[in-house]
């Protein structure tokens, strides 16, 4: 009898946030500095521009270089290619149910199968995951930036090691991680 074994749930290497607004620029800032390779995904060039223009200026009216900060984040108008190698995707789009289940469609058609969904959100995760084929792989996060708090809700079916990832990403973001199951 052959036994069965899950795949070991592999480390995040490439975060993709989607939307290049303050959120996710912000988000952006800090995966390049713990060190992520970091794609900041948003269809519209003016608001990559803005994203560009604003982290240039918020790293260096903190007295630091933004050369290595800018070079760890690759700017992306296209999300299918954003989200080619994608081990962990934040999306930042409006908080509405109607956003949500668009990018979450987009997401479970485009993503690879061993990524990780994330939603920012204070919606319920069960009101946008079941447009999913992979709602074990979605979760939800409440953050507040400015106290460096996230909350992290999860599928029931999400496997633990799954749960221990998320959380490990958002505390090398500088949040203080607390999650739960759905």
């Amino acid at each position: 009898m052959t036994e069965f074994r899950a795949a070991p749930i592999a480390p995040v290497r490439e975060l993709v946030i989607v939307g290049a607004g303050a959120p996710g620029r912000r988000l952006a800032e800090r995966a390049a500095r713990a060190g992520y390779s970091t794609v900041l995904q948003d269809l519209l060039p003016s608001s990559r521009l803005r994203a560009v223009t604003a982290l240039r200026a918020e790293v260096e009216d903190a007295g630091g270089d933004p050369a290595p900060v800018l070079a760890n984040i690759r700017m992306s108008g296209s999300l299918d290619e954003a989200l080619a190698a994608a081990d962990l995707v934040i999306e930042t789009t409006p908080d509405e149910l109607e956003s949500k289940h668009e990018m979450f469609t987009l997401l479970d058609r485009m993503a690879p199968r061993y990524a990780i969904l994330v939603a920012v959100t204070a919606l319920p995760l069960d009101s946008f995951s079941d447009v999913t084929c992979r709602e074990e792989s979605c979760v939800a996060v409440r953050l507040d930036l400015d106290a460096d708090r996230a909350v992290i809700a999860a599928h029931a079916a999400m496997p633990p090691a799954m749960l221990a990832r998320v959380a490990e990403v958002f505390d090398r973001l500088g949040f203080n991680a607390g999650s739960n199951i759905a």
